[in-house]
């Protein structure tokens, strides 16, 4: 199974947050945001990371 990326636009807008927001959550070690991909200069997430990191995170809210 192909694993899907998603780079960091569609990232910022999947959680309606902007690229500065985004930078300061992966600074944060209290947020625990899933570490990107580096593939050249570009930063990709593993799409189930992302969605483990947003079910995590609306049973906390």
């Amino acid at each position: 199974m192909i694993a899907k990326h998603i780079d960091v636009p569609k990232f910022c807008a999947s959680l309606g947050i902007s690229r500065p927001t985004l930078e300061r959550w992966l600074r944060d070690p209290d947020v625990k945001m899933p570490r990107p991909i580096r593939i050249g200069r570009k930063r990709y997430w593993p799409e189930h990371e992302i969605n483990a990191f947003l079910e995590k995170n609306r049973m906390a809210a």
